[in-house]
């Protein structure tokens, strides 16, 4: 029975980091302004986001988030992890190809929970009233992690256990 769904093990650890890709398009970050909540998803918890406003008749720029390269780093690891396994699954890879998975999705399923602590504020949030600087830490208060990255985080890491499901049998049987 083990040996017809073995083959099929990269194909389920490929689906669940598909999934956590999807997971992407969830709030991300969640920031307490006030009485409102602003969520802001993942794909801008990456690349950022500036609006363009209109205030007293004069156009003005807010910088909410800025690019972020680790935020960007869980993507591509995820990415990774689906590459590789569907090479494997269709006979292409090495025996390391399961353990470069294994790592390319557990280690972005720790960086999914970090969201928050790799994204930066922008200049709207960055900024006090009176003009001021603020550290990154000080800008960010108030800042939570939203439900994509928390179901994405689970999701990798689960997928990461997947791909290990034949390697762990492997050395049980030697």
């Amino acid at each position: 029975m083990y040996k017809k769904i073995e083959r099929f093990i990269p194909v389920i650890a490929a689906a669940l980091g598909v999934i956590a890709i999807i997971m992407f398009f969830l709030p991300a970050i969640t920031i307490k302004v006030g009485d409102e909540v602003v969520n802001y998803n993942g794909w801008q918890a990456i690349f950022g986001l500036t609006e363009k406003k209109d205030v007293l008749g004069s156009e003005v720029t807010l910088e909410y988030l800025t690019f972020s390269f680790m935020n960007l780093l869980t993507l591509i690891l995820v990415a990774a992890g689906i590459v590789l396994c569907v090479l494997s699954f269709l006979g292409k890879g090495n025996k390391f190809f399961a353990f470069i998975a294994i790592a390319c999705f557990i280690v972005a399923g720790v960086f999914f929970f970090l969201t928050v602590q790799f994204a930066f504020a922008g200049s709207a949030y960055a900024t006090n009233l009176l003009g001021q600087e603020l550290s990154q830490a000080e800008a960010k208060k108030g800042w939570a992690l939203g439900a994509g990255p928390i179901v994405g985080g689970i999701l990798s890491i689960l997928a990461g256990l997947v791909v290990s499901v034949p390697v762990v049998v492997k050395l049980l049987k030697k």
